[in-house]
């Protein structure tokens, strides 16, 4: 493949780039084990992302509802879940919100043609994955 340009030297490149999707998707067999032991709901714990990523992330959201509430908080969340944990007592886990369905999601595509050969072209795709929160 021939390269044609690349992240200049000069800028700061973040290391690790991490997105709560994929571990999101891969604990999908955890919840259903939780779930199968009779437990009312998961509370998850994210680990190594920045808050912001984690505030308001609905998932995953590539399947159906699994039949048992789970929540994920960040990692800083973790000291007080243990307390409860060890205190032995029951909590309540209350989520709030609605599911919505045949939802209408924005796309949006388009193609650059190369200026110096019409054999290069920049395709930019980019779509939203659905209504993640309805913040009203």
């Amino acid at each position: 493949m021939q390269q044609i340009d690349s992240f200049p030297q000069h800028k700061h490149k973040p290391g690790l780039l991490r997105h709560p999707l994929v571990s999101s998707t891969l604990i999908i067999n955890t919840i259903l084990k939780a779930k199968n032991k009779g437990a009312k709901g998961v509370v998850l714990i994210w680990h190594n992302i920045s808050e912001e990523l984690a505030v308001n992330e609905i998932l995953p959201f590539t399947n159906d509802y699994l039949g048992i509430p789970a929540v994920w908080v960040h990692e800083k969340q973790q000291p007080l879940l243990e307390k409860t944990c060890h205190a032995n007592k029951t909590v309540t886990l209350t989520i709030n919100g609605h599911a919505k369905e045949e939802v209408t999601t924005e796309s949006f595509s388009t193609m650059i043609k190369g200026t110096e050969s019409k054999n290069q072209t920049i395709i930019i795709n980019t779509h939203t994955d659905g209504q993640q929160c309805d913040r009203r």
